[in-house]
């Protein structure tokens, strides 16, 4: 049963967000405004005409798909998501904070009634209850005006040691740059990306690996970008595998368009050998599969294939774009595998776990960061780029680096 719900969940998803989405811009702007007292079905009309402005930017010709670069107009665009997203959060505080208070109400209520309080707890005044809402809408809407704005532009290069058993000689202190997500199209400048691509040769890697999702949407304008991606640059070559944005944008399209442009190598369900500093790294590139656009793979017989075809014993790295065939290759053996697909949930909160929250966890586990399993390992990355909207909080953009280390 629980299965069947999850299906039907992610099946309608964006539809429920939408719709979800509507009834919080309705609240948020009916609280600001005043909040006065109005039948429900003004309350109901409010929430379906947002709900069909959210369709129209999402779905139809305001949705600013736009080939090369968004026209003016697409600020209102990037205005009104700014204002979706944030209403989500408001209204969230607006339900907390009104639970806070009829909690505190409550109990002065029951303890004046039982006697043990001279008097009952002062009841939140409107007024009070107002200002502290209210104040947090404007705090809630400051925090995303950084989202939108220096939250967006930084960009975090993260190096990170992994210990390989058996690692050779010759390989001990190789680095791996890896890129996820770039997602060229409307929500990246040409200019951006250059910039990106610079940050990146800067490092001098030995490889770079970019684990999918290269491209946005099919309306995406790949002559525009990918001459410029071309310019990636690593002593032992630059890889690559598709992502399930890659998918809906044509793979055979994209993976022409790669060829036409780069020189970059995509493996789509292959391994490699890769010849570095006179050993062999082995290299498993696997073509995108999930069961929905969120979930991924736990267990994928081409892999299985695959790993088959490494020696016994030598260094392998898998790139598989969504992380949740992790405990797949750990049992495998497999060391090393690199993937992104999450964006680390682009919008994230610290936790008392140490960990972010983020939406992201709600589609898999392994959301963010590091994570090992017997000796192997896995790196989920941020993203290099965003999608739906240039938003990020507490989730850098993301270049990672890792340090092969013999154990």
């Amino acid at each position: 049963m629980s299965e069947r719900f999850n299906a039907w969940f992610l099946r309608n998803f964006f539809n429920l967000l939408l719709a979800f989405i509507a009834v919080s811009q309705w609240a948020t702007l009916w609280w600001t405004f005043g909040g006065a007292t109005l039948p429900p079905w003004v309350h109901a009309l409010g929430a379906a005409a947002f709900y069909g402005l959210n369709a129209l930017f999402v779905r139809g010709p305001a949705a600013g798909r736009f080939g090369r670069r968004p026209p003016p107009s697409s600020l209102v665009v990037r205005v009104y998501f700014g204002f979706a997203f944030a209403s989500v959060f408001a209204f969230a505080l607006l339900l907390l904070a009104g639970a806070g208070f009829a909690a505190w109400n409550g109990i002065g209520a029951a303890l004046a009634t039982q006697g043990a309080l001279p008097l009952a707890i002062p009841a939140a005044e409107d007024e009070t209850f107002r200002a502290v809402t209210l104040a947090g809408f404007a705090v809630v809407g400051l925090t995303f005006v950084y989202g939108y704005t220096l939250g967006q532009r930084r960009l975090r290069v993260r190096e990170i040691p992994v210990p390989i058993r058996g690692l050779p000689a010759e390989l001990a202190g190789v680095r791996i740059a890896q890129i996820s997500d770039v997602h060229m199209g409307q929500n990246l400048d040409p200019e951006q990306l250059a910039g990106y691509v610079a940050r990146i040769n800067a490092l001098d890697a030995d490889l770079v690996c970019v684990t999918g999702d290269m491209i946005d949407s099919p309306r995406a304008d790949m002559d525009l970008f990918l001459p410029i991606f071309a310019g990636l640059r690593a002593r032992h070559g630059v890889y690559a595998i598709l992502g399930n944005h890659d998918h809906t944008s044509g793979a055979e399209r994209v993976a022409a368009a790669l060829r036409r442009h780069t020189a970059i190598t995509l493996l789509r369900d292959e391994h490699l050998p890769v010849p570095v500093r006179g050993a062999e790294l082995h290299l498993i590139g696997l073509d995108d599969r999930g069961l929905d656009w969120a979930r991924g793979l736990t267990r994928d017989p081409k892999l299985d294939a695959l790993a088959a075809q490494v020696p016994a014993g030598a260094p392998v790295v898998l790139l598989n774009h969504r992380p949740d065939l992790f405990p797949h290759a750990a049992a495998l053996g497999i060391p090393l595998t690199l993937s992104g697909h999450t964006h680390g949930g682009q919008i994230a909160m610290p936790w008392p776990t140490g960990r972010y929250m983020n939406p992201s966890r709600f589609i898999t586990r392994f959301d963010r960061g590091l994570y090992e399993q017997d000796g192997c390992f896995l790196y989920t990355n941020c993203g290099l780029g965003v999608t739906a909207q240039r938003v990020r909080l507490c989730t850098p953009r993301e270049i990672s680096v890792f340090r092969l280390e013999a154990r």
